[in-house]
């Protein structure tokens, strides 16, 4: 499973108090989780989080998860940021 418990897929972002985001959300426990190819810590229960920095415009992330089997399951949202 994967779940992205936050930000929305589609969600705006305004300023530079917004410009720092975290990604949040959970997995199957054992599993690996990456945003964008960057490796994510998870915790005993499955959940991760990753602070980022958005760029003017669109700024698209793909999480991906990775079963102890190998199985990968992803997701993919898009938020906008404009100062």
């Amino acid at each position: 499973k994967l779940n992205v418990d936050k930000p929305a897929d589609g969600a705006q972002f305004f300023g530079s108090k917004q410009k720092q985001i975290e990604i949040a959300g959970s997995t199957d426990n054992g599993s690996q989780i990456t945003i964008n190819d960057r490796v994510v810590s998870v915790s005993d229960d499955g959940k991760f989080s990753f602070s980022t920095t958005l760029n003017e415009g669109g700024n698209t992330f793909t999480v991906k998860s990775v079963d102890l089997a190998g199985n990968s399951t992803e997701k993919s949202l898009t938020v906008n940021y404009s100062s």
